[in-house]
């Protein structure tokens, strides 16, 4: 299970003027922002509180997570398995998007729903990494079972507006495939079409970039024959 994090916002003044800070990491987020980008955490309109007790709850927060991530991660060593291929309508667009069809770049499947809400507090952390960390040769796939709920997670697409697919898989025949359980599962897909990566569950920023750039460098040094972009 996620950690779960109180929300709000920290106003702060700072020489004379108020800056609106993530009361969870600390981070500056805008006065629109639903969710922090950085951390997760839900913001509103909190009390103020001291910077001593902010770095506090920084500090108690980074422990939940080293905790929290020492039984969620997973990196596929050894003959790594070879990932089922699919074939997928975009929720938005009804454009189809297959696996297959990314052969030769590493593609990143996000198993997410619009009322999960681990889920809607990753979209805007993925949507920074994508923005601003992802490597040229790592592509995003993000997969819903709402087949019969397509009108929410059209919402949720619209609202995230992702620089990626957003696919549906109506009959959860994918989501049996991976073995999904619990939401969201993040799977890391190699150039050649293998898994080398799983996680479940929440993670931040620089957690994301650690997650794909550690099995990339696992991939490497296993000497595989495809490039790598490292």
């Amino acid at each position: 299970m996620a950690p779960i994090f109180g929300p709000g916002v920290v106003e702060m003044a700072l020489k004379g003027t108020r800056e609106s800070a993530c009361a969870e990491c600390g981070a500056h987020v805008s006065k629109e922002a639903k969710f922090c980008s950085e951390c997760g955490a839900e913001v509103s309109v909190g009390r103020v509180r001291t910077k001593k007790a902010l770095l506090i709850g920084v500090a108690l927060g980074v422990l939940i997570l080293a905790l929290f991530f020492s039984g969620s991660l997973s990196q596929v060593g050894g003959d790594a398995p070879v990932a089922p291929d699919f074939a997928a309508g975009e929720v938005l667009t009804g454009e189809e998007h297959s696996l297959s069809g990314h052969r030769g770049e590493w593609v990143l499947i996000d198993f997410s729903t619009s009322w999960c809400t681990t889920c809607q507090r990753m979209a805007p952390i993925l949507d920074r990494y994508y923005q601003e960390s992802k490597p040229d040769d790592v592509e995003f796939l993000t997969i819903s079972n709402e087949g019969d709920d397509v009108e929410s997670f059209q919402e949720f697409a619209r609202e995230n507006d992702a620089g990626w697919p957003h696919l549906i898989d109506p009959d959860s025949s994918i989501y049996v495939e991976y073995g999904v359980q619990g939401l969201p599962t993040f799977v890391l897909v190699d150039p050649e079409g293998k898994i080398r990566a799983r996680a479940v569950g929440y993670m931040s920023s620089s957690a994301v970039e650690r997650f794909v750039e550690d099995a990339k460098s696992e991939a490497k040094s296993e000497g595989s024959i495809f490039p790598l972009g490292l």
